[in-house]
């Protein structure tokens, strides 16, 4: 049985925790605040029956619920919620970005590492933003090695039930692209400060309202049609990193990264490669035999567990059962 965490989004999965996520309601037409979900559990620990599923999308949270209801396991639920989440918050995820994952296997009690990040292409130099700081942030030179398909597939194959297709696990964030998602309230505040160099970058068309010549905003429909086009094929397919990282895929994105001036090549989507860690980093300094496990740098465990080692080393009475949510309230009042 898995214990997740993930950039972006959390899983976690325990014959302890009592539940099921909460249902979201349909877009409400007369509010002009957050998306109308439904109450959360009033406890800071809140318990569910079996299982429970929590990211930053409702839409992306059900779909990760249902996955678990059909028998995945929590391996098969956040990959399923993460291509929802490239649905629903592209400023935040996507199929040209990346993630770490770590996952805690409570029956072998084993911590292992899953480092999907981007990766800088061959040709990139550690001067080539030199007096170009927006060249870093705004363009085709910004991008980097995409490294999720090949993350989620690796996932997929060596941790993931066996009982749940790969199909079944991208669909639902096709439909979802295909029919028609609302605009968040988070979407369409990025969507706002963004919205010059989308109005003045061509590839970003899509994210324009023809209706006002102006950015989607806050409850606006949109179809993301030719994403769900992509998420089919990639759905479809056998082997998605043999499609996306050497197939029809690179052929097409090597050329259009050619032609506006990326850096982007074929071998450097060839040779990308995730990494696993079999024994990441960890971490003993909390009460009893309490031991916190993550990923090495990039990712900012390290610093991540320090701090929270030293709030609950420094404020936690070990005569007591250790209570994470106070140990961390204390440390973030108390801490010098």
């Amino acid at each position: 049985m898995f214990f997740i965490f993930i950039t972006l989004v959390i899983f976690i999965i325990s014959p302890q925790i009592n539940g099921l996520p909460l249902h979201h309601t349909n877009w409400p037409q007369n509010r002009t605040g957050r998306y109308d979900w439904g109450s959360p559990s009033p406890s800071l620990m809140g318990k569910f029956k079996k299982a429970a599923v929590t990211c930053d999308h409702g839409l992306c949270s059900e779909i990760g619920r249902d996955i678990l209801i059909k028998g995945g396991n929590a391996v098969d639920s956040s990959i399923a919620s993460l291509f929802c989440l490239g649905v629903t918050n592209p400023q935040s995820s996507g199929l040209g970005g990346g993630f770490i994952m770590t996952l805690y296997n409570a029956t072998t009690q084993r911590c292992i590492a899953i480092d999907a990040r981007e990766s800088a292409p061959l040709k990139a130099t550690q001067d080539m933003f030199h007096n170009d700081s927006a060249g870093s942030k705004y363009g085709w030179r910004a991008i980097a090695t995409p490294g999720e398909i090949a993350g989620y597939w690796k996932a997929f194959s060596n941790y993931g039930s066996g009982k749940i297709l790969w199909k079944d696990i991208v669909m639902p964030s096709v439909e979802l692209a295909r029919n028609g998602v609302p605009i968040s309230e988070y979407l369409g505040n990025v969507l706002k400060v963004k919205e010059h160099q989308f109005l003045v970058t061509p590839s970003m068309k899509e994210w324009i309202n023809p209706d006002t010549g102006a950015v989607y905003e806050y409850g606006d429909i949109i179809k993301r049609t030719k994403l769900a086009d992509t998420l089919e094929e990639i759905a479809n397919s056998n082997d998605p990193v043999e499609l996306f990282y050497h197939g029809k895929f690179a052929e097409i994105f090597a050329k259009e990264f050619e032609e506006y001036g990326g850096i982007i090549s074929k071998e450097d989507l060839a040779n990308y490669q995730p990494k696993v860690y079999e024994i990441p980093l960890s971490s003993g300094r909390f009460n009893g035999d309490l031991v916190m496990c993550g990923p090495p740098p990039p990712a900012s465990f390290a610093v991540a567990q320090a701090i929270i080692a030293l709030g609950t080393k420094k404020y936690c009475d070990h005569s007591k059962a250790w209570n994470p949510i106070d140990a961390h309230r204390k440390m973030l009042i108390n801490i010098d």
